[in-house]
């Protein structure tokens, strides 16, 4: 018996279901490669800006640690090489003269041992990166103790003027972020494929990548002076954050102009509130003969500032004839020598940095006014005391001058006679008893602060 069936009842084909499921799983797959993706990317964000902070942290330690040297402010450690044969988180100072290829290294957090100049203390500070990679470290062979010469680095405001020495950070694109580079610290990141990180002592490319920048081969791990810093990627993942030169001279200056002002403040408090006689631009120190003539304070600075020999002729006229009216009695306020530099001979208070052999750098930049009457052997009061910023009375002011700016020289002993070669702006006629500090400028670039035996001066 033949059946017949009639298609037309038979159950139509369930194919829309099936390309429903079948969207739906190649839909849910897709969500879970995006979604691990996207948590991928986010540990990726979380371990870069977890590594910034501790490299932050690490950078504030080795400022902290530069600034606060009590022989040389702003001497950098050598790092912790493999020279010794392993990372025992000690500077390892070695008997050679700084280069590029021998201040690469690890932080050295532990401290310094022999043979590193004192002080022998650390970094203190937690080391590793957020992957739990050391923290790699590089210094300026301008910043750090020569064990070669046995030489401190000279450091002072126109170490900012040397031309070579300093390390190079670019970014992956080739362009110069800065050539001025006093120190960088560099998170390695976790090992790339071609990095095997086994062993004591691995070298430093195990942990320091290379890079491809417009054609040409980087590598971190070089020692040549100059680092890629970039975004983190499947082929580079070394961060890097830096201090400049710059920005380290900054903060070394608030500490010796602080210094000066603590000398001042420490010499006036032994001394009855006054303070000592500097020596003038001419190099000659003034004595506690007085004068009734303000014509002597403007002779003076005029002649701080053109060094005209005919008007020393007549300054030294003027001092005689001030000094026998001294003699005869007939004196009143001193108005005379009132500024120039620091005397290293004068017997300065235990604590003070003019004591200290590092004053040498900062001796031709560093000078101070006194007001009249504050003088030593004065009566402590003034007419007109001192203004800083057109406002004020202060009993002395502290400068600091800057790396030469324009036609500024100090190659010559005849140049270092000149104020006009040192100061800027209100600063170069200290003898109108108002100064000036603020922002450096392209024609101002003086450090000052106030002295009043810490009243209203902090």
């Amino acid at each position: 018996m033949n059946i017949k069936i009639d298609p037309s009842k038979l159950p139509a084909p369930q194919s829309g279901i099936v390309l429903i499921i079948i969207l739906t799983v190649i839909v849910i797959g897709a969500a879970g490669v995006f979604m691990a993706t996207a948590n991928y990317k986010q540990r990726q964000v979380t371990v870069t800006n977890s590594s910034h902070g501790n490299l932050d942290q690490i950078k504030r330690a080795i400022l902290g640690w530069a600034l606060s040297h009590p022989n040389k402010p702003g001497m950098l450690p050598w790092p912790d090489s493999r020279s010794d044969s392993n990372y025992d988180g000690n500077s390892d100072c070695l008997a050679n003269t700084p280069t590029y290829t021998n201040l690469l290294g690890r932080v050295p957090w532990l401290g310094q041992t022999s043979p590193c100049v004192a002080p022998l203390t650390g970094m203190s500070v937690r080391s590793i990166d957020a992957t739990g990679a050391p923290v790699y470290y590089a210094a300026s062979p301008n910043l750090v103790y020569n064990y070669n010469s046995g030489s401190y680095p000279t450091i002072n405001s126109s170490t900012r003027d040397l031309s070579t020495g300093w390390l190079t950070v670019i970014d992956r694109r080739g362009n110069v972020l800065s050539n001025r580079v006093a120190f960088v610290v560099i998170a390695p990141g976790r090992a790339l494929n071609s990095q095997q990180r086994n062993g004591t002592t691995p070298a430093t490319d195990q942990y320091l990548d290379s890079v491809m920048v417009n054609g040409t081969l980087y590598n971190n791990a070089n020692s040549n002076g100059v680092f890629v810093s970039g975004q983190p990627d499947d082929s580079f993942n070394d961060l890097i954050q830096y201090v400049t030169i710059d920005q380290l001279m900054v903060l070394v200056e608030k500490r010796v102009l602080r210094e000066l002002k603590s000398c001042l403040d420490s010499y006036a408090a032994t001394n009855g509130g006054t303070y000592p006689y500097p020596i003038n631009m001419n190099g000659e120190t003034g004595s506690n003969n007085t004068s009734s003539s303000n014509d002597d304070a403007s002779d003076d600075a005029s002649d701080d500032a053109s060094d005209d020999a005919s008007d020393d002729a007549n300054d030294d006229a003027n001092d005689d004839a001030s000094d026998d009216a001294s003699d005869d009695g007939s004196s009143s306020v001193v108005t005379t020598n009132l500024f120039g530099r620091f005397n290293k001979s004068l017997t300065w208070p235990t604590a003070c940095m003019v004591n200290e052999n590092y004053f040498n750098d900062w001796q031709d930049t560093s000078f101070y006014m006194v007001a009249p009457g504050f003088i030593s052997g004065g009566n402590k009061t003034c007419a007109t005391c001192l203004q800083l910023n057109g406002s004020g009375n202060y009993h002395a002011m502290v400068l600091l001058a800057g790396p030469t700016l324009g036609s500024q020289t100090r190659a010559f002993s005849s140049d270092q006679k000149l104020i006009l070669n040192y100061l800027e702006g209100l600063n170069l006629n200290p003898y109108d008893y108002l100064f000036q500090s603020g922002s450096k400028t392209l024609t101002f670039n003086d450090k000052v602060m106030c002295v009043d035996g810490n009243q209203s001066c902090k």
